[in-house]
């Protein structure tokens, strides 16, 4: 869906980290939750495959529509072993809203790219990178998957994924 127009795609290093963001031919770059939920209320989830053997750490480019306090997003982390994690990500520390105020914690999410001006509706954009530290156990297996479960509403934080960058200890 319509994200972060004038925003990064291609090969991009944000953060220090790399990012392969792809637009398809609308020249849209994100998973959204709101788009994907028919604009409609309730759960709606994407499940990334991966196949990343001795995964160690996963980078996010999240923030949502709709910033709000609270947590309406998990990232679910799931090894060839049997090794799962989630991760709860909490409005106000680990994303907000792309536009229009809200703040993050600066340390485990930072922000990346930024804009003066939106051209959807002229307030400043902000396209923060959040940093996942997975549990050993994943070091000896195959990420086999990252699901993105959205249980935000209309007005309530719909996630808005614009990209995913795995790092493994054995690259």
């Amino acid at each position: 869906g319509t994200y972060f127009p004038g925003g990064p795609v291609g090969s991009v290093t944000l953060g220090r980290i790399p990012f392969n963001i792809l637009s398809n031919a609308a020249g849209f770059q994100a998973w959204n939750g709101w788009v994907a939920s028919g604009e409609e209320n309730g759960t709606v989830s994407i499940t990334m495959p991966v196949s990343v053997y001795g995964a160690t750490d996963v980078y996010t480019l999240i923030n949502t529509y709709w910033g709000t306090s609270g947590s309406y997003t998990a990232l679910v982390f799931t090894g060839s072993g049997g090794a799962t994690y989630t991760d709860h990500l909490v409005g106000n520390s680990d994303i907000r809203n792309w536009c229009c105020g809200g703040s993050i914690n600066g340390t485990s999410t930072i922000n990346v790219y930024s804009v003066a001006a939106s051209p959807i509706n002229g307030a400043q954009g902000f396209l923060d990178m959040q940093h996942i530290v997975l549990p050993p156990a994943f070091a000896t297996q195959t990420l086999i998957s990252i699901q993105v479960i959205d249980s935000g509403a209309a007005g309530i934080q719909r996630t808005v994924l614009d990209g995913v960058t795995v790092q493994s200890a054995t690259a």
